[in-house]
């Protein structure tokens, strides 16, 4: 290796202005020891029951659900909570020993959010639940830790915290668009107290991260006093008039050779748009597995 002594001053001066630490944070901010890794896991903790009990949730309500577009947006949501889920776990075990505790229930009140959500009635609820209060509550969990984590000992969750946000941050957009869709001023209004007792379970919780005050008392259980029974019976809206995709053979078709090319590919497609009931099989394992 060698070195220069003769370095003119000018490149002197650019080196000492360089940014420190690959731009992760500043030289002040990473002497800060106000971060401990049992903090980063808690709120991870917290970050995974939500999600994952949001995917399971999602699953859950894709085989009774008759709109196709909402089918769709449940099977989607729950992979991409199911992959964050898995991130988190993945970050957890870097940080302790198994047994990891990510199956034990954070705090009473995020279980009776959770609970109350898996046990809506309808989609509107559904909707009003998952994407006004569940998932705006683990964005700004989210954003919390990105922003308290240490920005170089804990770089590997801030990271993960900052990706989390970004992507859910769409699935929250379109949630809204849902809402527009379907849930007018009268039925959000009924459902105006319902969601004032969701919010209330997370504020006895002290947050979907814990960091606030926290308390035993919670709102009565509301459509969660009723067990939840899985409706596993497939339900169509009234644009599929054959349930069971009998009308049309797609593989005669495909193997027609009075056909072209082009409506063959036509006709996969029409086949796969048509092919709901694969998610609903899988679903209903899922959920009766569980």
């Amino acid at each position: 290796m060698q070195h220069s002594d003769h370095a003119d001053h000018p490149d002197r001066e650019r080196l000492r202005s360089l940014p420190p630490l690959a731009g992760l944070c500043t030289l002040h901010r990473a002497a800060a020891a106000n971060w401990s890794v049992e903090a980063s896991v808690d709120r991870l903790k917290r970050l995974h029951y939500v999600l994952r009990r949001l995917c399971e949730t999602f699953t859950a309500k894709i085989t009774a659900e008759p709109i196709y577009e909402l089918k769709m947006t449940f099977s989607h949501h729950a992979y991409l909570c199911a992959e964050q889920v898995q991130s988190i776990r993945r970050r957890v075990a870097e940080m302790r020993e198994p047994p990891l505790g990510l199956e034990h229930v954070p705090h009473p009140g995020l279980e009776r959010l959770m609970d109350e959500l898996l046990a809506a009635p309808a989609s509107e609820q559904l909707l009003l639940g998952c994407y006004r209060v569940a998932l705006p509550a683990v964005i700004a969990a989210g954003e919390k830790l990105a922003a308290d984590a240490h920005p170089l000992a804990d770089a590997p969750t801030v990271r993960l915290a900052k990706l989390m946000c970004f992507e859910l941050q769409e699935v929250r957009a379109f949630g809204e668009q849902l809402i527009g869709c379907l849930v007018d001023q009268e039925r959000h209004a009924a459902e105006r107290d319902w969601l004032a007792e969701l919010e209330q379970s997370l504020v006895a919780s002290g947050g979907l991260d814990g960091t606030g005050g926290q308390s035993e008392e919670l709102p009565a259980a509301r459509y969660s006093a009723t067990p939840y029974v899985y409706a596993s019976e497939p339900q169509r809206d009234a644009r599929f008039q054959d349930s069971f995709n009998a009308g049309v053979n797609p593989e005669a078709f495909l193997y027609d050779e009075r056909f072209s090319p082009r409506d063959k590919s036509l006709m996969m497609y029409y086949k796969r748009l048509r092919e709901i009931d694969v998610p609903e099989m899988m679903a209903s394992i899922l959920v009766e597995l569980r």
